[in-house]
């Protein structure tokens, strides 16, 4: 049975090409826009993996990370924030950032523009699939 990944996202675009990139691989994918009722998509969903995008409109990335980082049906995933602006940023940093000391850092950080390779490096390694390109 293929690993199911799920991708939020407000750009359409990068939501299909990371998809597409994904599906390639033998990956199921998800795709979830801003607007949608995002946990509720999750929980029907249960993916392995969520690549959250953390600057969407309306919509904190990161509260929404907080709130599925301490979601019981999400113990087991993987969570990674997709950025373009927190490429690198210090644990210390995203403690500043959502105010909230006992804050648990994401299994990873996938930097925008998307780098193919590590990429799917990163995707591998999260899913217990490090055999994968």
């Amino acid at each position: 049975m293929s690993k199911k990944i799920a991708i939020v996202d407000d750009e359409v675009d990068i939501c299909l090409y990371l998809a597409a990139i994904l599906e390639d691989e033998g990956y199921a994918t998800v795709v979830i826009g801003h607007t949608e009722p995002i946990v509720e998509r999750l929980l029907a969903a249960a993916p392995d993996l969520v690549i959250l995008d953390i600057m969407m409109p309306g919509i904190s990335g990161l509260s929404l990370y907080k709130q599925l980082r301490g979601h019981p049906a999400f113990a087991s995933a993987k969570l990674a924030i997709l950025s373009g602006m927190l490429t690198g940023i210090a644990q210390n940093e995203l403690v500043e950032l959502t105010g909230d000391q006992d804050f648990v850092p994401p299994d990873a950080f996938i930097s925008k523009p998307v780098q193919v390779k590590e990429f799917l490096r990163t995707v591998g390694a999260l899913i217990n699939e490090g055999d994968r390109p």
